[in-house]
């Protein structure tokens, strides 16, 4: 009786592993063909073009900044 038992425990630890296994793998492919279809789509859509800048000259007599990287550190020339 107790081999049985043991028997009966051990087939449906088996079974349950499988199950959740094939559980487990159909997860994974839901998640990659989700992932699979974003990426695709995304790809397929047109780049945003940059908005325009409008640029405004200086007034006489105006000072200008100048802002620049040496590779040392930001110099803001006013």
């Amino acid at each position: 009786m107790q081999s049985l038992i043991s028997l009966l425990f051990t087939a449906g630890s088996v079974v349950a592993l499988g199950f959740l296994g094939l559980v487990t793998l159909s997860f994974g492919l839901v998640l990659a063909a989700i992932l699979s279809l974003t990426l695709a789509a995304r790809a397929m859509m047109p780049q945003p073009k940059p908005a325009p800048v409008k640029a405004t000259p200086n007034r006489p007599g105006e000072r200008v900044t100048r802002i620049w990287n040496d590779g040392r550190g930001t110099i803001i020339d006013m």
